[in-house]
C-alpha cells in the first residue's frame, strides 16, 4: 500500500513529491539536497515531473526493450561530467554526495537507481579548496621535521580523529617499532568509547622511530606540548599550524603538490581520515571491515574482525597508500618485464604506456573508447616469486609494491 501510495504522489503532483521528499531529510541535509536536484533536473532537462513519469515507465519495460530510457546511464553521465574535466579526474566527497542524493530521491519513491559510482583512481583526500594525494604525502616527508612527519604518515596509517590521535602514547608505539609492518593497534577513541582497529604501516613506522630519536623528554604523549614539563598532548590548534607550515614549504619549493583552489583554505588532518577511507575503498576493502579500522559505528551489523584480516586490508591498499620506494623497485620491475610474454609486452605498446610506467603504478596515457563495454577485472596481492606462474594463466602485473609482494589484474568474464 505504501508503494502505491508513494508512487500515486509522484505521479499526481511532483510539487508534492519534493515536499514529501524533503520533509522525510534530517535538518542538515534539507537545505542541501534539493539545490542538488535542481542540478540534475538541469542536466536532464526535464521538468521534474515528467523525469518521474519517465522512471515510472521505466521500470514496467525489460531492460533489453529498445524504448527502455536507460535512466542509470543519464544518472552516471552526471556523475561523471562533474569530475572528468578535472585533473587528475577523480570525484570529490561532494561529487559522492551528489550521486547519493540523486539515488535517495528515487528511493524514497520506491522507484530504485542503480548504478556504479565510476571507478577511482588513487587515495585522494579533498576539501573545498585542496586536492591531497600520495604526492603531497612525499612532499611532506621530504620537507617536514620528526614531528611534522609523524603528523601526516601516522595520521594517513591511523586515521584518526585529531583529539584521538593526540591521545597516543609513546607506549603505545614503542613495542611494535620492531614488528613487520602493517602492525595492528588498537584504540580507544572518544567517540562514544569506539574501539578502532588501525594498523601502523611502513610510512608510519619510519616516522615514529624519526620522531622518537629526537625526544630527550619524559612527556608520555609521541607530540608533546610546547610547553616542557606539563606531560599535555600537543594541541589541535598546534597540529593545525603544523599542517600548515610543511604544506605551506612544500607547495612554495614545489607548486604542483598541495595545490591552493583559492586562498585561505587549510588542509584539515582529518583529511588523512578521508584519505585512508579512500584508499582502503579503493583497494575494495569491506565497508564493515573499513569502518571497523577508523572506528566508525558500524551501520549494518556488528561485527569482529581479525589482525590478520586488519593486516591483509592494509596490504591490499598498498598501492594507494604507501609512498613509493622506486628506488628498491627497480631490479625487480626489470625482472617482471622479463617475464612478460611478447604478446602482454604488445598490449602495453597498444594502451600508449611503456611496461615500467604500468608496473610502477603511473597512470595509462590512453584510455580504451568510452563507447567501449568495460570489462570486469579481477585483483589479487601475490608473493613475487610466484608472478611467473600467474603469468602463463593469463595475469599481468599491475605495480610491484614495497613490501616485496605484487598487484596482479587480469579480466574475467
Amino acid at each position: 500500500m505504501a508503494r502505491n501510495t508513494k508512487r500515486s504522489q509522484a505521479m499526481a503532483t511532483f510539487e508534492k513529491c519534493e515536499i514529501d521528499w524533503i520533509n522525510s531529510l534530517g535538518r542538515s541535509a534539507q537545505m542541501y539536497y534539493p539545490t542538488c536536484w535542481e542540478e540534475f533536473k538541469d542536466f536532464v532537462g526535464m521538468k521534474g515531473s515528467d523525469i518521474l513519469n519517465q522512471r515510472i515507465a521505466d521500470i514496467r519495460l525489460r531492460e533489453d526493450d529498445t524504448g527502455h530510457w536507460r535512466f542509470e546511464e543519464l544518472a552516471k553521465k552526471f556523475y561523471k561530467g562533474l569530475y572528468l574535466k578535472r585533473d587528475p579526474p577523480i570525484p570529490t566527497n561532494t561529487d559522492r554526495m551528489k550521486l547519493a542524493i540523486i539515488q535517495s530521491f528515487f528511493s524514497y519513491h520506491r522507484m530504485p537507481l542503480v548504478f556504479r559510482r565510476g571507478e577511482i583512481e588513487e587515495a585522494v583526500a579533498i576539501t573545498k579548496h585542496y586536492e591531497f594525494s600520495i604526492k603531497d604525502l612525499e612532499a611532506a616527508k621530504r620537507h617536514g621535521n620528526a614531528k611534522e612527519r609523524w603528523i601526516i604518515l601516522g595520521g594517513k596509517s591511523l586515521g584518526q580523529r585529531v583529539n584521538d590521535f593526540l591521545r597516543i602514547k609513546r607506549v603505545d608505539i614503542e613495542p611494535l617499532l620492531s614488528e613487520t609492518p602493517p602492525v595492528p593497534i588498537d584504540i580507544v577513541t572518544t567517540k562514544k568509547n569506539l574501539i578502532a582497529h588501525p594498523c601502523l604501516d611502513q610510512d608510519a613506522l619510519e616516522a615514529a622511530k624519526d620522531l622518537l630519536a629526537t625526544r630527550t623528554d619524559n612527556n608520555p604523549y609521541m607530540l608533546a606540548s610546547q610547553n616542557i614539563g606539563d606531560n599535555e598532548p600537543m594541541t589541535d590548534k598546534a597540529v593545525a599550524e603544523a599542517i600548515k607550515r610543511v604544506a605551506d614549504i612544500a607547495h612554495r619549493a614545489e607548486p604542483s603538490v598541495f595545490r591552493y583552489r583559492e586562498r585561505g583554505e587549510q588542509l584539515r588532518f582529518h583529511n588523512l581520515r578521508v584519505f585512508l577511507n579512500a584508499g582502503l575503498q579503493n583497494a575494495h576493502v569491506d565497508e564493515d571491515l573499513r569502518d571497523y579500522i577508523v572506528g566508525h559505528k558500524l551501520t549494518t551489523t556488528k561485527k569482529a574482525y581479525t589482525s590478520h584480516q586488519r593486516v591483509q586490508a592494509y596490504k591490499e591498499s598498498e598501492a594507494y597508500l604507501l609512498l613509493p620506494r622506486v628506488e628498491q623497485l627497480d631490479q625487480r620491475v626489470q625482472a617482471l618485464e622479463d617475464m612478460l610474454s611478447p604478446e602482454q609486452k604488445a598490449k602495453f605498446t597498444e594502451l600508449g604506456v611503456s611496461i615500467t610506467d604500468r608496473i610502477t603504478g603511473k597512470r595509462l596515457l590512453k584510455r580504451k573508447e568510452a563507447t567501449e563495454k568495460p570489462k570486469k577485472k579481477e585483483r589479487k596481492v601475490v608473493p613475487e616469486e610466484e608472478v611467473e606462474n600467474h603469468l602463463n594463466h593469463g595475469w599481468e602485473p599491475v605495480m610491484a609494491l614495497p613490501s616485496g609482494k605484487v598487484l596482479i589484474e587480469r579480466e574475467v568474464e
